[in-house]
């Protein structure tokens, strides 16, 4: 019986390893968005420590400069607060380019093995239709020595 042979077996396997190393892309993308909402975090952490601490803060006469460095302080942590929130929509994107990426080269993949199927059905069809013709052979060779062939 012949092999199966696919003609297009190394365009799979460059499309599996373009999967793969889109799939490794992805998850750094996904990794750079985790460790910038966790920066997020503490920055907002931070803050909420500086707000939520009324009793840390001086009486007498430096409260009106105290609370001009604690506003100082809010207000730029705030800003902080703003880049990162602009840090984590710029690895948002990135996170869904590489998700596009990926999710194109598993459509490639399944593009090819569609096509590897289709032949591989093919391929038994005609190793069955070769079969059946060579069992007709001989079937109609034994029929001929007993008496005629159809």
């Amino acid at each position: 019986m012949k092999k199966f042979s696919f003609e297009f077996e190394s365009v799979l396997s460059h499309r599996k390893i373009n999967e793969e190393a889109a799939l490794m892309v992805l998850g750094e993308a996904q990794q750079l968005l985790e460790i910038e909402k966790n920066k997020k975090e503490q920055i907002v952490s931070q803050l909420n420590q500086v707000i939520e601490r009324p009793e840390e803060r001086q009486v007498g006469n430096d409260v009106s400069q105290f609370l001009q460095v604690e506003d100082s302080y809010i207000q730029g942590t705030k800003y902080r607060i703003t880049l990162a929130e602009l840090d984590i929509s710029r690895a948002s994107e990135v996170v869904h380019e590489a998700m596009s990426t990926y999710l194109e080269a598993q459509k490639q993949i399944r593009a090819i093995e569609y096509l590897k199927k289709k032949a591989y059905e093919e391929f038994l069809k005609k190793v069955n239709q070769e079969e059946q013709a060579a069992l007709d052979d001989v079937l109609c060779a034994k029929s001929i020595r007993q008496g005629g062939c159809h």
